[in-house]
């Protein structure tokens, strides 16, 4: 359901409804006696008797508690024992409109409660956990053993020994563009041997081929072809994968080394990555969009599928290669938050669809559109004095690694932003903004950030340039008090906000100043909004 619009706002009175559901009974509170006609015009009665929670959408709480409190309320006895796992929902509806079109702020369990004798008040938490993730990445049973390899049919066998990893999860195309010269040894996804002749000892494929997985499901790789490197023995060959089914009937991508292409004996350490220009990993995962899409329907988290889709357009902005292969399976929105988030400038925000992604914006182009408030304009007021970040927090210089070899454990590639530089020498290249931080507060102060999930070249320099300008500028927040028609806002969101008479911390006058929102108040009537400034991009 989205959000209602400013107008729709301003027409009328909020109020924020409780649906308590105890033993499938369902009780609706609110501050006051209501009722309101749900989609077939039927009533829909909500009892007085609920104390309005302070409820707040506020950017990258990983969790929604609300402290819930019923003054009193009638069928006391019910409710208590009923409300051990019982379910919750608290909305926002403006007088007069169908019940269709509340908006849902929380919903979760009922949690902790506390209560008295009939007449006294239940309170209880409504605790909503949508990042708590138990989905698994690589499936368990995406795993090398004797219930997946051999394939029916096989006359080649999987050796003990070799019993036990879990298939390589390759997302976009990592060693696609290795350098031939510099990077001729960057070989960075695993191929593990499944069939193999164990007649022999030790198992070869000296009379027999065998075959390697590289990877689960089916691959781009397939179609076209992939080099195959030896880190035991030294030797490279190039062959082509095909698509295949395992023992357990799951979609896999195999290499076939047959006799006289290249030896190989069990225990030898193998690697693979695309022809130089090729693709290798599952398709579409080539963006960060993609991939964030592909994990997350593997996750038992709940994501908001709409706002993953509607953030795409930026997320496929920045190109992500990179290769799962973890000893024990991993939670995908986990590594999502470790690999993507950490990283990119977008912010996961806890909604009543889910996770949801607010993306930063990184380009003038990203704040078209932005909502123009003049606070006093509007009829609202700063609330308290603006707050600015602590120049110690700066740092001058960056250090970005990236094209991450899980064979070497090392990165393969570097930038290195220096603001004694004004010319490119190699790797470290000029930064203004590091250079304009250096001049006000003298010294060098370094920041270190590694890209686990990127190889490309444009990506790292993008990225590099916004976390420059992230750490080298200081940054103000600042409360203002807003009629409750502007909370159409949601925590992400841009705007560009006026404060007559308040300057920003560079002495210019803040007008429309583009700011990004951090906390939105969820209660009816007029209420505190935070915002803070984004950092400045006009530096060549």
């Amino acid at each position: 359901m989205p959000y209602p619009d400013d107008m729709t706002l301003a027409a009328g009175r909020q109020r924020t409804v409780l649906r308590l559901v105890c033993d499938g009974v369902a009780r609706n509170y609110s501050d006051t006696a209501l009722s309101i006609a749900n989609a077939a015009g039927l009533p829909v009665d909500v009892s007085p008797g609920l104390a309005e929670p302070d409820m707040v959408d506020a950017l990258g709480q990983p969790n929604t508690s609300l402290a819930v409190e019923l003054l009193a309320p009638a069928d006391h006895a019910a409710i208590i024992g009923g409300l051990f796992g019982a379910w919750a929902e608290v909305s926002q509806i403006l007088e007069g409109q169908d019940w269709s079109l509340r908006r849902v702020v929380v919903r979760g369990y009922a949690d902790a409660p506390i209560y008295g004798e009939e007449g006294e008040p239940i309170r209880f938490g409504l605790a909503s956990a949508p990042w708590e993730d138990r989905g698994l990445i690589p499936l368990p049973s995406w795993s090398v053993g004797p219930e997946t390899w051999p394939r029916a049919g096989s006359t080649l066998g999987l050796p003990e020994d070799r019993a036990g990893p879990l298939y390589p999860v390759v997302l976009g195309d990592p060693g696609a563009d290795a350098d031939a010269t510099t990077e001729a040894d960057w070989y960075p996804i695993p191929a593990l041997i499944v069939e193999i002749d164990t007649a022999l000892d030790p198992a070869d494929n000296s009379a027999n081929a065998c075959i390697l997985l590289l990877g689960a499901g089916r691959l781009a790789c397939v179609g076209g072809n992939v080099e195959l490197f030896n880190e035991t023995t030294g030797a490279t060959v190039t062959l082509s994968p095909f698509a295949t089914r395992d023992a357990m009937n799951q979609i896999v991508t195999c290499l076939e080394v047959a006799v006289g292409d290249m030896p190989v004996t069990n225990g030898d350490a193998l690697y693979w990555r695309p022809e130089a220009g090729g693709k290798a990993g599952i398709p579409g995962t080539g963006t960060a969009g993609g991939a964030i899409r592909w994990l997350a329907g593997f996750c038992s988290a709940e994501v908001d599928q709409e706002s993953v889709a509607a953030a795409s357009p930026f997320l496929d902005r920045w190109r992500v290669a990179a290769v799962i292969s973890a000893e024990e399976p991993v939670s995908p929105w986990g590594w999502i938050e470790d690999h993507l988030l950490s990283v990119l400038p977008v912010i996961a925000v806890d909604g009543p669809g889910g996770v949801t992604l607010a993306p930063l914006p990184v380009m003038p182009a990203d704040a078209d559109g932005a909502r123009v408030i003049d606070v006093e304009a509007v009829g609202g007021a700063r609330s308290g004095p603006v707050e600015v970040s602590s120049w110690r927090d700066l740092s001058t210089a960056l250090s970005l690694s990236y094209g991450s070899d899980p064979r070497t454990d090392q990165y393969r590639r570097r930038i290195d932003l220096d603001p004694t530089l004004t010319t490119t020498i190699g790797s470290r290249q000029p930064t203004p903004y590091g250079a304009a931080a250096s001049v006000r507060y003298g010294g060098l102060r370094l920041e270190e950030i590694s890209l686990d999930a990127v190889c490309d070249h444009l990506t790292a320099s993008a990225l590099a340039e916004y976390h420059m300008r992230r750490v080298s500028q200081m940054v103000a927040e600042v409360e203002v008090v807003l009629p409750q028609s502007f909370q159409f806002l949601q925590s992400g969101d841009l705007v560009r906000l006026t404060l007559p008479r308040m300057y920003l911390p560079t002495g210019a006058a803040w007008t429309e100043v583009l700011c990004i929102a951090l906390s939105v108040p969820r209660i009816s009537g007029a209420g505190v909004y935070r915002f803070r400034t984004v950092p400045d991009w006009s530096r060549a």
